[in-house]
């Protein structure tokens, strides 16, 4: 259990950027005033941060600057940041979160960020403990593309060959077979946001993603996975009867949470998902 604040402080050309890490004390008696704090700071004194977020391991922290700046720190066992990597994205501060706009794989070893709408950079951590640059993601533009085109959200796949690109224009869901190739792509009408989420869990099949159009009266739910011979293809819709505000799934990457306006639904995966034999979701008992 872990802690991080970030403190830019203030300052016309020197930020003190500096990052509170608290953490529980393991010999203390009262648990809930057993917490210290080790202090450092980002390493960039120029700009202010503007952005943190921890990966699911908590062993990386993702810090972003003013300037656009992204920097990767190794948290080690003492609760001491090591940079590890730093490179310009795309991402705006105050624009959007760390969270949606970056995409770590489940055991941090891989991390994918935009340069652009799109293009979207992959980097790669060797056995050596070294970020390697990886594979790029160039989404060819159609003849109605947006030159304007936001991106909302990221979502990698637990063995980290699937990726969904969500847009203020489209969703794409792509997946890596040696090189990266789309595989899943449709439009989003102007003004409709659109949610989709990758499971998390581990087992079963990695690369199962949920989408739902929010503006969809009957907030039909489509889930998208691999088929038998890997190929990424829509496995099963279902209506929830409402437009959904939100999805989100277990830790067990079975069960999931459909939030409309009026309604919280809880569903669960119910073996197998096949189309043609009418696999899906079902609602766990009341």
């Amino acid at each position: 259990c872990q802690l991080a604040l970030g403190l830019p402080g203030s300052g016309l050309e020197h930020y003190d950027n500096a990052i509170h890490i608290w953490y529980p004390e393991a010999a203390a008696v009262d648990p809930g005033q057993a917490w210290r704090c080790r202090r450092s700071t980002a390493g960039c004194h120029e700009v202010a941060m503007s952005g943190l977020m921890y990966t699911a391991d908590c062993n990386y922290l993702l810090v972003l600057f003013a300037n656009q700046q992204l920097n990767l720190i190794a948290v080690d066992a003492g609760y001491g940041l090591c940079e590890q990597l730093s490179v310009l994205c795309s991402i705006r501060p105050g624009e959007g979160s760390l969270y949606n706009l970056t995409a770590f794989r489940n055991d941090s070893q891989q991390l994918a960020v935009p340069y652009s709408a799109r293009k979207i950079q992959f980097w790669d951590r060797d056995d050596e403990g070294i970020w390697q640059v990886g594979d790029l993601i160039a989404r060819s533009p159609d003849q109605n593309a947006d030159p304007d085109e936001v991106l909302r959200e990221m979502e990698l796949s637990s063995d980290g060959r699937h990726l969904a690109i969500m847009t203020n224009r489209a969703v794409e869901i792509w997946q890596r077979d040696g090189v990266w190739q789309r595989r899943i792509q449709y439009a989003v009408a102007a003004g409709e946001t659109l949610v989709c989420l990758a499971k998390k869990g581990d087992p079963p099949p990695p690369g199962l993603f949920f989408c739902t159009a929010a503006t969809d009266p009957a907030g039909t739910l489509s889930i998208y996975g691999p088929d038998d011979q890997g190929r990424m293809i829509r496995k099963c819709q279902r209506a929830t009867g409402a437009p959904l505000r939100y999805l989100g799934s277990g830790a067990d990457g079975l069960s999931l949470l459909a939030v409309s306006q009026e309604t919280c639904l809880m569903m669960q995966l119910a073996g197998p998902i096949d189309v043609e034999a009418g696999g899906g979701m079902d609602e766990p008992p009341p």
